[in-house]
């Protein structure tokens, strides 16, 4: 969502090609992620409770704690901030399952 319009699965889908390093998602294309999967990427990248902040990287294993398990993305999150000094502050990274050894991060934070 940008502002209160809600943007389409195509804009999503550009939104991730734009924004993504081309390795990375040509790593999501290779893998075959289609529409829904890559749409659903987005939706997690674009958590409405955190805020994106920048791609980490390709990794052969997650860090941190499985989240979330869909049916469509496994989510494993690794939080580095609890609170922070005013109680409201965290951040960490997010580890999602492209396919069993590649995990696509980025990191987030909120408050």
């Amino acid at each position: 969502m940008i502002g209160d319009k809600e943007l389409t699965n195509k804009e999503k889908i550009d939104w991730l090609e734009t924004n993504m390093p081309y390795r990375y998602y040509k790593t999501l294309l290779d893998a075959g992620f289609y529409e829904g999967k890559l749409v659903t990427l987005y939706e997690h990248i674009q958590d409405e409770f955190a805020y994106f902040c920048a791609f980490e990287g390709i990794f052969k294993e997650p860090n941190g704690s499985l989240e979330e398990e869909d049916t469509t993305i496994k989510i494993w999150i690794n939080q580095t901030t609890n609170g922070g000094y005013s109680g409201d502050e965290y951040a960490g990274t997010v580890y999602a399952e492209i396919e069993k050894g590649i995990y696509l991060a980025w990191t987030y934070h909120c408050g």
